[in-house]
Formats: structure tokens, sequence, C-alpha cells
């Protein structure tokens, strides 16, 4: 776990995170730590676990495993108990795991996560809207209580949206946070976020896994520009 920790140490306060799709992603996964991305996320919903191993055999930067339901924006579309039973099956491939705030099975998989170490994501997903101001507090709130990180993904309809959920970020100012404001609207959020206090942006490489998301090299050098030095 140290070994693969290892670049987290850096001075960045924030860690880029490089999600991978699909069976053919362990090529993706070597161009990914090329360009500089921290984490890599393999998403589960759309790969196998053989592949999975094998990406985990093949590097040594951490691993996030994510099973994204279809309607939080994944591809997954059976029930909850297969999906508990698989992400548990895979625990011992990841440093890092993502489960829903709303999910039924999430207390369950975040207390095996403190169990054996594993940094864990509660996120919660709106892919229709943006939520009122006062409903993203409470669930960011719920979330850094329950896990080590607290994720909100919401969708803009308007670019007023995306400065609410920037505003976010300066209201929670130093707590492990990383908010996204998905599609073309908010694309630019997944670079200006890392500024504002967003401990994690998502990337790709060959295929993008929501709307919005920036190629890795181009996020990292994005950033790059933009931040204070």
């Amino acid at each position: 776990m140290e070994k693969r920790l290892k670049r987290e140490s850096s001075k960045d306060n924030f860690r880029i995170v490089a999600s991978l799709l699909g069976d053919g992603a362990l090529s993706d996964a070597k161009r990914a730590e090329e360009c500089g991305a921290d984490i890599l996320e393999l998403r589960i919903d759309t790969m196998s676990d053989e592949t999975v191993r094998k990406i985990r055999d093949s590097t040594e930067l951490p691993i996030l495993i994510t099973f994204r339901r279809k309607e939080d924006g994944g591809f997954y579309e059976g029930d909850e108990e297969n999906r508990k039973e698989r992400l548990l099956s895979l625990l011992p491939l990841a440093d890092m795991l993502d489960i829903e705030l709303n999910s039924e099975i999430r207390d369950e998989i975040v207390e095996k996560c403190k169990e054996k170490g594993i940094e864990c994501i509660v996120s919660y997903h709106d892919i229709y809207q943006t939520p009122s101001d006062e409903f993203m507090e409470r669930v960011l709130r719920e979330s850094l209580k329950i896990g080590d990180i607290a994720k909100l993904a919401v969708r803009p309809t308007e670019h007023e949206d995306v400065l609410r959920v920037l505003r976010l970020l300066l209201k929670f100012r130093g707590d492990p946070i990383c908010v996204i404001s998905m599609g073309e609207i908010g694309k630019y959020s997944r670079v200006v976020a890392p500024l504002y206090g967003s401990v994690l942006t998502y990337g790709c490489i060959s295929r993008s896994a929501a709307e919005g998301q920036l190629h890795i090299e181009a996020l990292r050098n994005a950033i790059e520009l933009l931040r204070l030095r």
C-alpha cells in the first residue's frame, strides 16, 4: 500500500483520477500513468474481474474501484446484493472505493473499507439537475460523516449552477470533498474545482466515463496553467 500511494505525497493538495472503461483499459492505464494521473479509477460496471487484476498487476498507482449504477450515470442495472458481493470480492485489489450515499449496501461496504484500510469515497449524483444549495450542503456534510471523501456530481442547466457548485468548495474549504459540475456547461469546473479546494478531479484517456471529462494530459496542463505558483 505504501508504495502504491507514494505519488500522493506530492506538493499538490488534489489528485487527478483517470477513469478507465472496458476490457481494453490495460493500455489506457499505461497511458494514464505517462500523462500524470495520480489514481486509476476502474469502472467495473464496464470491465471484467480479469481486466481489474491485469491492471492491478501492471501499475503501482492507487486503484479506485467504482461500480456505478445506471441511475447514477453508470452502466450497472442489476440488484444491489450482486453489486455488493462483487465489490467485496475485489476489495483486496483496491486502494480506494466509491459507494453512493443513497445505496442500501453503503454501510456494509464502508465498514469493510475501514477494516481493510481502504479509502472510501461516499458519492452523490444527480444526472438531471443541480439541486438547491441547502440540499447539496446536507449531502456533503452527511457524506463526510460516513466516508473519507465526500463526492458530489450534479448536472447544470445554466451557468449559474456551476458557480453555485464552486461556491460550495469555498464553504467546505479544507474538508476532503470532490465536487463536479457535469456536462458541457460544467466542463471547466473539472479544471477550476481543484484550485478551489476539490481534492479529486476526474479525466479520461480513450473513453469518457461522463460527459464533460477532459483527457488527462489536457486536464493537468490546464490546471498547471491556472494555478498559483
